[in-house]
């Protein structure tokens, strides 16, 4: 449904959606710092004035995140979320309730290198936005994204497990050091996105209908898994 004004219209989802945000950010409570970190345990909570390195121990179930311009959101059961106000370039050290390192995270909020070994536990890094980007994995393992936007990114696996998230229209990104147990997430990609793929000797390239190209560099005589965003899954046999 659209309401027309004058010569302009606003729709009803429009209006949802501005009425939703005002209700999220009124009912929002600051989530207070004390000597051991943040303590979150669900429900909508926001963290202003974050310090890099501070530690937020996670009491609640964690669906996933988001990142919201300048902030950092962790998503939780019950339609909670903990948003990090201005966590680009910031290190968030996540813990589990006995104040022990689980997840580092890290947004970036420019160019650049951004190299993940620094950190002894798993990680989830993240690119500038429509900027070009090297992300490199750290040793136990690592979630990179180059961020949204079109841009030219090069994504380096480490000795752990890595998750290597791939969109269609997000430009030429290259994936190096690649090992057979590595996932190549391409999270907005159906078969009908692809126009063609092609491998040659330990590099594999697909091409999008969109324009964009990905080239991976697998470290084995298997690829690592590509998995599209219906959760069908596939690799290469790069020795054949």
């Amino acid at each position: 449904m659209n309401i027309s004004i004058g010569v302009g219209s606003i729709s009803f989802s429009d209006v949802k959606e501005t009425v939703e945000n005002y209700i999220r950010k009124v009912t929002s409570r600051i989530l207070n710092k004390d000597d051991d970190g943040y303590n979150y345990d669900g429900g909508l909570r926001i963290v202003k004035d974050f310090v890099s390195g501070n530690k937020v121990r996670l009491a609640a179930d964690v669906l996933g995140i988001e990142i919201a311009d300048e902030d950092f959101v962790l998503k939780s059961t019950s339609n909670g979320a903990l948003t990090i106000e201005d966590g680009r370039g910031k290190v968030i050290d996540f813990s589990d309730g006995n104040g022990n390192t689980g997840v580092y995270a890290y947004v970036a909020g420019d160019a650049g290198v951004v190299d993940g070994r620094i950190f002894a536990n798993f990680e989830i890094i993240v690119g500038a936005n429509d900027k070009s980007n090297s992300l490199i994995a750290g040793d136990g393992g690592s979630n990179l994204w180059g961020g949204a936007g079109f841009s030219a990114d090069i994504l380096v696996g480490g000795l752990g497990i890595d998750h290597f998230s791939i969109g269609k229209s997000e430009g030429n990104d290259h994936v190096a050091n690649a090992a057979q147990d590595d996932i190549v997430d391409l999270h907005d990609v159906t078969l009908d996105d692809i126009s063609f793929t092609a491998s040659e000797g330990n590099v594999i390239g697909v091409a999008f209908k969109t324009g964009c190209v990905l080239t991976v560099e697998s470290t084995a005589e298997n690829s690592p898994v590509f998995q599209l965003s219906d959760g069908t899954r596939y690799s290469y046999n790069c020795a054949a």
